[in-house]
């Protein structure tokens, strides 16, 4: 299996043969890049490293997954998840969100809309996305494409993440290139994650399965 972009700022994934067994070899953007600090006022902000510099992993091929249109109720604690159309471009990403859900998930909520001359446009999916999930650090990293704008309010997010049981922060970090944004969540433990888009809003969905209570 091999998906690729003809854009040289897209990512690409190969999946290839190697010694008997399939491996995937995935350029992933800025999501698996070694993270750099820097100061911004009343915000833990950070800079998210450049697509350029950002290495080469070696994943396998089960560890790669697509984001479907629905719930599966598919959790992962390793891997990366792909999704999208890479064809949708000029978006707006409305807010962040996250809500605990009963039935023992954080579920974190990406909001966007198109952008047509500076007024709203209705788009039919996300623009092209990869949400990275690395147990050894608790961490999940978001690339979202499409040249997207960001309208939401960092303050708001920052401080509604503040309240889950699951999720450490969340670092949304400076928009370094035109036609793509990365953020990442740190969860309190390696927490299994789901990934999903859903319409009619046009929305990214992450649940985060809480951890869980240890009996007395």
């Amino acid at each position: 299996m091999k998906l690729s972009f003809n854009s040289p700022s897209w990512p690409t994934l190969r999946v290839s043969p190697q010694r008997g067994k399939w491996r995937g070899l995935v350029l992933i953007g800025a999501a698996f890049g070694a993270l750099c600090t820097c100061v911004a006022p009343s915000l833990n902000v950070q800079a998210a490293p450049r697509a350029q510099t950002a290495k080469a992993q070696t994943l396998q091929a089960d560890e790669v997954h697509t984001a479907e249109g629905k719930k599966s109720q598919i959790y992962v604690q390793e891997g990366l998840f792909v999704g999208g159309d890479r064809a949708i471009d000029r978006v707006v990403i409305k807010d962040i969100r996250r809500a605990a859900n009963p039935a023992g998930y954080d579920r974190i909520v990406i909001d966007l809309e198109g952008n047509r001359n500076g007024e709203p446009a209705a788009v039919q999916r996300p623009p092209y996305f990869q949400v990275a999930v690395k147990a050894d650090q608790r961490r999940i990293n978001f690339s979202i494409w499409g040249n997207p704008q960001l309208q939401f309010d960092s303050r708001k997010v920052v401080a509604a993440f503040k309240k889950s049981a699951v999720v450490e922060r969340v670092d949304l970090y400076p928009k370094m290139e035109e036609d793509f944004w990365t953020f990442s969540v740190l969860l309190k433990a390696d927490s299994p994650v789901e990934v999903f888009e859903l319409t009619q809003p046009v929305r990214i969905i992450v649940d985060v399965r809480s951890a869980p209570k240890k009996e007395k």
